[in-house]
């Protein structure tokens, strides 16, 4: 993925992520990008 994707794609998902509950505290979202689980986080 280019870097101009992942910053595009990063911004789409957490804001999904952040707003898929309501809650009454900020739910926290972390992104890692790797080929595999390992080197994403």
């Amino acid at each position: 993925m280019k870097k101009k994707e992942e910053t595009k794609v990063r911004k789409i998902v957490m804001k999904h992520m952040q707003q898929s509950l309501k809650l009454d505290v900020p739910l926290e979202v972390e992104i890692g990008v790797g080929r595999t689980w390992l080197e994403a986080h």
